[in-house]
C-alpha cells in the first residue's frame, strides 16, 4: 500500500476519535495526529489555501507529510 493511501486509511479510520471540542473556529489543526507550523498561505482564484507539514499516525510526529486546508 502506498503512503498515501495509508495516510488515507487511517484518517479515515479515526477521524471520529478526534476531540474536536478542543478546536476554535479558526485554528488550523490536521484531522488526525501532528502538525507542524502552517505555512504557504495562499489566495487562488478567490479561495484561501494552507500548507503544513504533519504526521497522521501519532500525535507526537514522525515521518512528514504535506497537508493542505482549503
Amino acid at each position: 500500500m502506498s503512503m498515501l493511501k495509508e495516510a488515507n486509511a487511517y484518517i479515515k479510520g479515526n477521524r471520529t476519535k478526534t476531540d474536536d471540542s478542543w478546536r476554535r473556529e479558526y485554528h488550523l489543526t490536521p484531522p488526525t495526529g501532528w502538525m507542524n507550523d502552517p505555512n504557504g498561505f495562499v489566495c487562488f482564484k478567490g479561495k484561501y489555501y494552507m500548507f503544513f507539514q504533519c504526521y497522521h499516525f501519532s500525535p507526537l510526529g514522525g515521518v512528514m507529510y504535506w497537508g493542505l486546508c482549503r
